[in-house]
């Protein structure tokens, strides 16, 4: 494990051990044997079960930005919330997916999503990777998974929402999400977070956009952030 790593660890541990100490977490016993399978590629098959949400903190490295950013994201896996902080020298922004509605705050102005944006924002949650995970892993029965040669193909009330390509051993490589399923994401080397395991780099197939995960934790309540637009919008706290 990555020193980078050790606040995520310590975090994400305490999450499980919170959950434990009050009821043991089991997986659903009605999840399937293929997606059990690609589950534990992803570590503890009972955390991801009985997650509620995850915060995320990554690099952005990109030929479209002048210098790198980071990209914090708290998300809730089965209500439409998540909220991402963007900083570098040049950028300040907040923004936030409340529900039906999303927002962002750029330089201190609030303002409401554009329609399309909005739309393609509730299209990325519900074909979230990680979200993904959760949900089979805990057996929800509105998502199904079925492979095609070394393709997995994910399923929610019969719309493809993900598909995954994995390596001969089934570990996920890349990933392609249905706000464009021919538009492919590579994923690097899966690294150990307390005990679930998630890719420490996502990026283009072309080089031209990385993100480092440095750091990753599950929620087994909450997490305890606001997805509203704050009353001050020179605040970018959460």
């Amino acid at each position: 494990m990555r020193t980078v790593l050790a606040i995520a660890t310590a975090f994400t541990a305490g999450a499980a051990c919170t959950a434990t100490a009050q009821e043991a977490p089991q997986a659903s016993p009605n999840i399937s044997e293929s997606a059990r399978r690609l589950v534990e590629q992803f570590g503890d098959v009972s955390s991801w079960a009985n997650a509620t949400g995850y915060r995320m903190q990554t690099v952005h490295i990109s030929d479209y930005a002048r210098l790198p950013y980071t990209h914090e994201t708290w998300g809730l896996f089965d209500e439409r919330r998540n909220v991402t902080r963007v900083m570098n020298q040049d950028l300040r922004q907040l923004r936030g997916l409340n529900g039906g509605d999303g927002w962002w705050i750029q330089e201190g102005v609030l303002d409401p999503y554009e329609p399309d944006f909005l739309e393609a924002e509730k299209v990325r949650w519900r074909s979230g990777l990680f979200r993904s995970v959760h949900r089979l892993a805990s057996g929800d029965p509105a998502v199904t998974i079925r492979r095609d040669g070394d393709e997995l193909e994910i399923q929610d009330g019969g719309d493809v929402i993900l598909r995954i390509r994995t390596d001969e051993g089934g570990a996920p490589v890349s990933f392609a999400r249905s706000d464009n399923l021919e538009s492919w994401t590579d994923l690097g080397s899966f690294d150990d977070y307390g005990p679930i395991r998630v890719p420490t780099e996502i990026r283009t197939p072309d080089g031209r956009f990385r993100s480092l995960i440095l750091e990753f934790q599950l929620y087994m309540s909450g997490p305890d952030v606001s997805f509203a637009p704050p009353a001050d919008p020179n605040d970018m706290s959460r």
